[in-house]
C-alpha cells in the first residue's frame, strides 16, 4: 500500500487492544475525525495485543466489538467506584484509518534526511467519555527517530472518538508499522550483543535522564564512520498522567553522543533495552 508519496510503502496495524497504566500527559482535543456506522471487528480479544501493556488490569473485548474495562481497584483490593468504559473496536479502526494521512506525513517528513527510516510503533491511548484523548503514550517503538515519534504522539494526541467510550473513560493499544520504501536497500540489522562495549562505556549516563518507568527500548540508526544518524526511545511510564516527554528527549540525547562501532558502507540499526 502506497500513501502520502509513490516513493514510501506502510503497513498498518490496526490491531487495538487493552493495556492499563501507561501514558503521557493530557491530550488536546481535535474534532475533525468524523464517525460512521458499521462494525468491524469481533469475538474476544486478549489484553496485551500488539504492544507492551503496564500493569495488572485484565480487559477483553466482549460484544459488538467493543473493549471492556475492569473495575478500578485501590492497593487493599477493594473496588472502588468507577470503571473503565468500553469502546468499539470499530471506533478505533475508523478513527485510526482517518489519521493515517497525518501518521504517513511524520514519516514523509523525514524521509530525504533518513532515507532507511521503518519500523513499528505501539501507542497506549486513554479516552475520555467525550471521546477526546486524555492521555497517549508511546509504550514499545522501533522506528528510531525522535521526531518521527513525537509526530507521531502529536498526531494521535488531537484524536477524536465518535461514539465515545460508554461507561466512562476507556484505555486500548493501536500499533503503527511501517514498511522501508522498496526501492530503498533496508540497514544493516545489528544485534544487541554488538553494544557491549557501548554500554559498558556510556550505558550508565542515562540514569541522569530519570526515566519514570520500565521497559525502556531504544533504536539508533548508525551512519558509515560510526555517526549516529538518528535515535529513538519508549517506555511503559509508572504515572500515565504524567508528562514523559522530557525523560525521551534526554534518552536521545544522551544516546546521540554515544561511541558506537563503524558499521562500514552502509548504515546500521539497532535496537535494543537500555541497561
Amino acid at each position: 500500500m502506497k500513501q502520502g508519496s509513490t516513493r514510501i510503502w506502510w503497513a498498518v496495524v490496526l490491531a487495538g487492544a487493552l493495556a492499563g497504566g501507561c501514558g503521557g500527559g493530557e491530550a488536546e482535543r481535535d474534532d475533525d475525525v468524523a464517525s460512521s456506522t458499521g462494525d468491524t471487528s469481533g469475538g474476544e480479544r486478549q489484553a496485551g495485543g500488539t504492544g507492551t501493556g503496564h500493569g495488572t488490569e485484565t480487559e477483553t473485548e466482549t460484544g459488538q466489538g467493543s473493549v471492556q474495562g475492569d473495575p478500578v481497584v485501590e492497593d487493599d483490593g477493594m473496588a472502588v467506584e468507577g470503571i473503565l468504559g468500553s469502546l468499539a473496536q470499530s471506533t478505533i479502526s475508523r478513527a485510526m484509518a482517518q489519521r493515517m494521512d497525518r501518521f504517513s506525513a511524520c514519516f514523509a517528513a523525514r524521509y530525504d534526511a533518513l532515507p532507511v527510516l521503518a519500523g513499528s510503533a505501539t501507542l497506549a491511548f486513554r479516552v475520555r467519555g467525550d471521546g477526546g484523548v486524555r492521555w497517549v503514550h508511546l509504550v514499545n517503538s522501533t522506528v528510531g527517530d525522535r521526531e518521527t515519534e513525537r509526530c507521531l504522539l502529536g498526531v494521535a494526541a488531537g484524536m477524536r472518538f465518535s461514539p465515545g467510550p460508554v461507561g466512562g473513560d476507556a484505555e486500548f493499544q493501536d500499533s503503527i508499522e511501517l514498511a522501508a520504501p522498496e526501492d530503498v536497500r533496508p540497514p544493516v540489522a545489528w544485534q544487541p550483543s554488538r553494544l557491549r562495549a557501548t554500554l559498558r562505556e556510556a550505558g550508565s549516563g542515562l540514569r541522569v535522564c530519570n526515566v519514570p518507568g520500565d521497559q525502556l527500548r531504544i533504536t539508533v540508526y548508525v551512519d558509515p564512520g560510526a555517526t549516529v544518524a538518528a535515535v529513538g526511545a519508549s517506555f511503559v511510564p509508572s504515572d500515565p498522567s504524567a508528562d514523559s516527554q522530557a525523560a525521551l528527549d534526554c534518552v536521545t540525547r544522551q544516546v546521540a553522543r554515544w561511541p558506537f562501532p563503524d558499521p562500514g558502507s552502509y548504515t546500521a540499526k539497532v535496537t535494543f533495552e537500555a541497561p
